[in-house]
């Protein structure tokens, strides 16, 4: 992954509340948890993202969830199988 070591990347099924992220990052891993949970992000992620990130860019971290889980649904129903030697993530 760039920009991300191999250990976040274990982490992240781990959850927001892992040892190791920014309060930032965590916020990040809490938005994409909301999203896929409750299809919209929570008021505090929202307020801790928005220290950041500009309207626009709240806008496209929506998009950029929806467009993953929208790819994730249809590789899962037309059974496309990873790619050779990727492992999964580990479960949460």
């Amino acid at each position: 992954m760039v920009g991300m070591t191999d250990a976040e990347v274990a982490r992240v099924p781990q959850g927001a509340s892992a040892h190791g992220w920014t309060p930032h990052e965590a916020a990040l891993i809490t938005a994409v948890d909301d999203l896929q949970r409750d299809w919209e992000i929570s008021d505090a992620a929202w307020a801790a993202l928005k220290e950041r990130y500009t309207d626009e860019q709240m806008i496209d971290l929506v998009f950029l969830v929806g467009e993953f889980i929208l790819v994730a649904m249809a590789l899962k129903s037309f059974r496309v199988p990873p790619d050779a030697g990727l492992e999964p993530l580990p479960a949460g």
